[in-house]
């Protein structure tokens, strides 16, 4: 049942003119999520996100809700120039995982893994974020497309 319904607030996810909108849900109960649950994402950006995965990299630090269109626009290129950073960081798990990594990650996976939640719009996308392989050179190649079609975002990076 659960998996349907996470299915289904998936697919309800990326239907036109829901883009734009914060959504949390909570992992736990696909109910309500908590105040503290909604306060986290509403306080947290993704590079903030990713500075404290470095901060406390010798542990994992456990979501128990899911957010769509969590990082924005304005997030990308901050995480695109760190995801060659070798740096030792701490992997998202959700609360919902009956297991833990075996791996430590770095900054640039889990800015890279941050990027890929950007492109579909959700956060997490999995039981947890080492698990999570992301093809890095096929990521600067979407990048570049992307910033060539939306200048207008970010005059800085025109071309």
């Amino acid at each position: 049942m659960k998996t349907k319904l996470l299915c289904a607030l998936l697919a309800l996810g990326s239907l036109p003119g829901f883009a734009a909108e914060k959504k949390v849900i909570s992992a736990d109960t696909f109910s309500q999520p908590t105040f503290q649950q909604r306060a986290f994402w509403a306080d947290t950006t993704a590079p903030q996100l990713l500075d404290k995965l470095e901060r406390h990299h010798d542990v994992f630090i456990t979501l128990g809700s899911i957010c769509y269109n969590f990082v924005r626009d304005e997030d990308v290129p901050l995480l695109m120039a760190k995801i060659e950073s070798q740096t030792p960081s701490a992997v998202l798990v959700s609360s919902i995982s009956s297991s833990l990594p075996s791996k430590r990650s770095t900054t640039g996976d889990q800015a890279a893994y941050l990027i890929e939640c950007y492109r579909n719009r959700l956060c997490p996308l999995g039981l947890h974020s080492a698990d999570h392989k992301t093809d890095k050179e096929e990521l600067k190649r979407w990048y570049a497309q992307w910033r060539l079609q939306s200048p207008e975002r970010f005059p800085a990076f025109k071309n």
